[in-house]
């Protein structure tokens, strides 16, 4: 699960990740789950980004798309140290 999350997360077309994946001797539920969690960030952050382009009030909207990036930023530096683990 989590190697497929990890892969989710991957910046490369769906379509490519799907084809290995399914290759792969991942199971169903793995596969299922993880790129439930993979996908996960990326929606939390397509949400904040989201609200906050439509609020009226500019700071508001502003700090909203603030937290969408450190939020990214944390994913993505979380991801390459683990990744970086796993490796050694």
């Amino acid at each position: 699960v989590t190697s497929v999350a990890l892969v989710r997360m991957l910046p490369v077309s769906n379509m490519i990740l799907n084809v290995g994946l399914s290759l792969s001797r991942v199971g169903n539920r793995a596969f299922l789950f993880g790129t439930l969690l993979g996908f996960m960030p990326q929606g939390v952050v397509a949400v904040l980004v989201g609200s906050g382009v439509g609020e009226e009030v500019v700071l508001r909207g502003a700090v909203q798309i603030g937290i969408a990036a450190v939020i990214l930023v944390v994913v993505m530096v979380w991801s390459a140290r683990r990744l970086r683990a796993r490796k050694t």
